[in-house]
């Protein structure tokens, strides 16, 4: 058999298990995705109604610490688990308390002939306060310090070792969910990073962060842009990790997959741009790609949540931002009634070729 005729047998069935393939996803996306929630084909963890419900009427820029305004964490409260050094300031003390130790489970550590104290629940001054009571009533402990002339109570140092009782979770589509200890730095990025990273089948637009809320109070889920923190530098959403904070990353299924394939849509909650004046006070002076495809912002904070106003400026002189280029030939303004993929063929440069 020629080989010519045999490379254009093996084109033709090539050509035909493309379009096959094609067809099948093309069958298999209309009639699962049109039922949401996966449809024919399993789908992968997804939001839950609640869920959707308070993220949708999160206010666009939540009033939270982000990684370039960043707080100081509240006083730490020791729980079991933590690890603790207890000593004296004076070095020249007679008395002392075991080396390192661990919070046992039901809150206490041991002190010596003083026995155990529970200190599980409270902050680390309130501790040195309680130890210091106890051994300054001991009578054997002050006469020994009067004869070794030192005078004044005996004061103690508490610190914190090893905080194991302070955690974070990452949960859902990353390589490897779980439990992670709260150092008081991290933000989104940083705990998905600690995570290994999104799984191949993430949600990339539906990434959560959701706080925990006391018993009867509001509940905080708020919306994560990934692909801005990681290829714009946005900061909008890269917040600063609390301790008990849950970052949950949902996961496609086959379904949703292939769905994502036929489908280029930007994230619905991440169309903001990041300006230096806030968010529905000055429109960035440079037109970004994402405007084509996302909807209008008219109204920031939905109706039933608290409107969160623009910071003052500080005092000083005012910088007017720089003004939008002037429209030419390389603009990538819109026409009147032009649809975005006429105006990229009207843009796009073409290169004639001749022999």
């Amino acid at each position: 058999m020629p080989a010519k005729f045999v490379g254009l047998v093996r084109k033709r069935t090539l050509r035909q298990v493309l379009n096959a393939f094609a067809l099948f996803a093309a069958v298999v996306g209309s009639a699962g995705c049109a039922t949401g929630g996966g449809g024919v084909l399993p789908s992968g963890q997804e939001l839950t109604p609640q869920t959707e419900h308070v993220l949708n009427h999160a206010p666009k820029i939540a009033p939270v610490a982000r990684e370039l305004c960043k707080t100081v964490p509240p006083s730490y409260i020791l729980e079991p688990g933590d690890a603790v050094l207890i000593e004296t300031v004076r070095f020249d003390s007679p008395l002392r308390f075991a080396a390192d130790q661990v919070i046992q489970p039901d809150g206490t550590v041991d002190l010596g002939k003083y026995g155990r104290i529970v200190v599980a629940g409270k902050r680390i001054e309130e501790v040195e306060i309680c130890i210091e009571d106890i051994v300054n009533a001991d009578a054997d402990l002050i006469a020994a310090l009067e004869e070794a002339n030192i005078e004044g109570p005996e004061r103690v140092n508490v610190r914190l070792i090893d905080p194991r009782g302070s955690q974070f979770y990452v949960l859902g589509a990353v390589s490897s969910p779980g439990a992670y200890p709260y150092a008081g730095r991290e933000t989104v990025l940083d705990a998905i990073l600690a995570a290994g990273g999104l799984a191949d089948n993430a949600r990339r637009c539906e990434i959560i962060l959701s706080r925990p809320s006391p018993i009867g109070e509001c509940r905080t889920v708020l919306p994560i842009c990934w692909d801005n923190i990681v290829q714009l530098g946005d900061t909008t959403t890269n917040y600063q990790i609390m301790p008990g904070d849950r970052v949950f990353v949902p996961a496609n299924g086959i379904c949703d997959t292939i769905c994502a394939a036929f489908k280029h849509d930007a994230c619905p909650r991440c169309c903001y741009p990041q300006c230096p004046a806030g968010y529905a006070s000055v429109r960035c002076p440079y037109p970004t790609s994402y405007d084509l495809s996302c909807p209008p912002y008219a109204e920031t904070c939905p109706t039933g949540t608290i409107s969160i106003g623009v910071p003052p400026a500080p005092a000083g002189p005012t910088i007017a931002p720089p003004a939008a280029p002037k429209p030419n030939g390389n603009d990538f303004s819109p026409e009147p009634n032009e649809s975005p993929l006429s105006m990229i063929w009207r843009k796009s440069p073409r290169v004639s070729m001749s022999r």
